[in-house]
């Protein structure tokens, strides 16, 4: 007889002999099975069990196990009948129930009903929304992204009330679907209708907490919906941190109780399973992965090859410097010791159709856990924001980064987001955590990712005449968060333009033939694939930095800074760069899939960091390298600038009553030997950030 059957058999009928026998004998094997099962696949589970009780109430067990030992009828009653399987009822054994099963076999002192079962691996798996009213009051796996969690907070689970007119408590359990305290309807005692007082100090409390899941990004095509999730016990707390991470809740799918007709879908959680989200097949590439590792060092032919190899990026150009710099990223190694980042940031900047959006797509691909955005990006931003919804009132929303957490976040137009949105930038991506208060609330939410970001000058093509900070709409100061900023120049040049071309035409040949054949986009797709894996086995190495590979990498830092060494020099790097060339020469060897970095690693974070400065560490009034360019946004010949602005507005101020004549103070700037286009930048700047006001037309004086 099947367990269905069971359920469905008619206790209070009578059978004849032969079928009572059969139904003992059904009894007695699936008993059998039962205890079978919990010996040979949950040992260790059973022994937990027994050191927890009492203080924790429950077990984990596995549906797909049981299924194995049981049959898929047992399992999918346990689906639609939960309750019944694990504690019995009056259509099915007691002793067949699961927590009687447990209870007896233990021999603990323990009232069934006194546990909780936490389910894994069962079969029914959905995504959120995927589910009907005809289906509610049942177990499902429920697979979602955590969009916003509350506090853990006590809750009645037993209320004890004491009757007021004899003495007399009753206890009442309570529901976790709605906020009404359930009281009793009359006296166990006096049979009256009260009035009762809540005794606390014999009432039950449970930690409980609440989240909610979405529709993961990757499944989101068709829009975003939401579950409610009620957690209880020891897995309130379990995922308060993990905002932004996906997740499979095994649980019991009910409503809300409300006061009425609409009862919105809540799942009761039984268990919680992380998602694997480096959803890579590594063993499809692995013949592929083996080849390359007999290279010493394959990332050049990984990158020329494999990354994007229709676009046009001959040795030394920009476009592949930028493809370099972007594999490094998503080998880039994890936060060490809790302290020292290890996620690469990279800015590729520059004029329009070279290839930056291409690349920032291509890494959004290749990096499994990584969050896409533009000038589009709304509501909670990059980082977090205070939202507030019936749930759970004012509650902090987590961003962009921190959903990004352990992969990437790639970010196309920076310079079109925002200056309020991208200055909560800053933090995270130095410190790697994002911080947000609202109310009484103050969560503290990781952002350990890479930041890989693109964006266009003010005026529409780069100039290299102009220092990089005044030819983007963002703070300067944001610049010294990168490791690396590529600038991606459009000149025209014959032969690379024929090249160019031809590349061009080519490529739209193929997506020609790509729609009349598949196996040009499987290409492609093979490519992300192979991409995607080696990455993945990248991140199993973490590579030992020996003694002269940090020489080398010493050195060449102490031959920059020496560069400013005079009193007047700029200066040429800070420490920020030095780290930065570890990050790269780290990633380097881990994208190699070495354990040491070696000459390579280092030769490589040398060149890539060079390149960087020469294209935006170089002030182009004195043509020597300065770290404030990037740093704070100015370089020391425009403060020098400034400066002498400020000097000679305050000695004019002097001579004039009503402040210093606009065309004076440029006659005497230019005077000492500063052109007058950039004395009359420097006195725009002055006004707009606030050093200098006019206190009537063409005067001005010190702030």
């Amino acid at each position: 007889m099947a367990p269905s059957e069971q359920l469905d058999a008619d206790t209070n009928g009578h059978k004849p002999d032969d079928e009572n026998q059969k139904d003992g004998d059904h009894y007695t094997e699936q008993r059998q099975e039962l205890e079978e099962w919990l010996k040979t696949h949950h040992e260790q589970e059973i022994e937990a069990f027994v050191d927890r009780v009492p203080d924790e109430c429950w077990i984990q067990l596995s549906a797909a196990t049981l299924a194995e030992a049981c049959g898929p009828e047992l399992v999918q009653d346990l689906l639609e009948h939960v309750e019944t399987i694990e504690e019995g009822s009056t259509h099915y054994p007691e002793g067949l129930a699961i927590k009687t099963v447990i209870v007896e076999l233990v021999e603990a002192d323990i009232d069934p009903e006194d546990f909780t079962i936490r389910w894994t691996d069962l079969p029914d798996k959905r995504l959120v929304g995927d589910y009907r009213s005809q289906e509610l009051e049942r177990l499902f796996a429920i697979e979602g992204q955590i969009d916003t969690v509350t506090e853990v907070d006590p809750v009645l689970s037993e209320a004890v009330f004491k009757c007021l007119r004899c003495g007399t408590n009753s206890s009442i359990p309570q529901r976790m679907t709605d906020d009404d305290l359930l009281e009793p309807h009359e006296c166990v005692g006096c049979e009256r209708q009260g009035p009762f007082d809540l005794d606390k100090t014999k009432s039950e409390f449970v930690d409980y907490q609440q989240l909610r899941l979405q529709t993961p990004p990757e499944h989101a095509q068709d829009g975003v919906e939401t579950l409610t999730v009620s957690l209880k016990a020891s897995l309130a707390g379990a995922y308060t941190g993990e905002l932004g991470r996906n997740v499979v809740v095994n649980g019991y799918l009910t409503t809300e109780d409300t006061n009425s007709w609409n009862r919105p879908y809540r799942l009761q959680a039984r268990e919680i399973e992380a998602v694997d989200e480096v959803d890579v097949n590594v063993e499809t590439y692995q013949d592929d992965i083996d080849a390359f590792e007999e290279v010493h060092d394959p990332i050049s032919e990984i990158v020329d090859s494999k990354m994007a190899p229709e676009m046009y990026a001959p040795g030394g150009s920009k476009l592949r410097m930028l493809k370099f710099a972007v594999l490094l990223q998503a080998c880039s190694s994890p936060r060490l010791n809790n302290s020292q980042r290890g996620d690469i940031h990279v800015l590729a900047c520059g004029d329009p159709s070279t290839g930056k959006t291409a690349i920032a797509e291509l890494a959004a691909d290749i990096v499994p856990r990584s969050e896409f955005v533009s000038t589009r990006t709304s509501g909670v931003g990059l980082t977090a924001a205070a939202v507030h919804d019936e749930m759970s009132g004012w509650t902090i929303k987590s961003g962009a980064i921190v959903r990004a957490n352990n992969g990437m976040l790639v970010i196309d137009e920076l310079d079109k987001i925002g200056e309020s949105t991208i200055e909560d930038l800053h933090n995270p991506m130095e410190s790697q955590i994002v911080s947000a208060t609202v109310a009484d609330q103050h969560v503290t939410m990781p952002a350990e990712a890479s930041v890989m970001a693109t964006a266009n000058p003010r005026y529409g093509r780069f100039d290299q005449y102009e220092p990089i900070a005044e030819q983007f709409d963002m703070p300067g100061s944001l610049l010294s968060r990168f490791d690396l900023i590529v600038t991606m120049t459009d000149e025209v040049d014959a032969e690379r333009d024929d090249k160019l071309a031809s590349a061009v035409l080519d490529g739209f040949q193929s997506d020609m033939e790509a729609e009349r054949n598949e196996d040009h986009q499987a290409s492609v797709d093979d490519n992300i694939g192979f991409l995607r894996a080696w990455i993945a086995e990248a991140q199993s190495y973490l590579p030992e930095l020996p003694d002269e590979s940090k020489t080398r990498l010493k050195e060449f830092f102490q031959t920059i800074r020496k560069e400013g060494d005079d009193e007047d020099s700029a200066v040429p790097v800070t420490v920020r760069k030095l780290e930065g060339l570890t990050r790269l020469a780290t990633a380097s060897a881990r994208a190699r899939h070495s354990d040491v970095v070696e000459d390579v690693d280092v030769s490589r974070a040398i060149w890539l960091v060079k390149q960087s400065l020469q294209d935006v560490g170089i002030d182009p009034e004195t043509g020597e390298f300065d770290a404030d360019l990037i740093e704070v946004g100015n370089s020391k010949s425009q403060r020098d600038r400034i400066k002498s602005l400020e000097r000679t507005v305050r000695d004019l101020s002097s001579e004039y009553e009503s402040g210093a004549p606009h065309a004076e103070v440029i006659e005497e700037m230019v005077a000492n030997g500063i052109s007058e286009e950039k004395a009359e930048k420097a006195i725009a700047k002055g006004l707009k950030q606030g050093n200098l006001y006019e206190p009537e037309s063409d005067k001005l004086r010190l702030t």
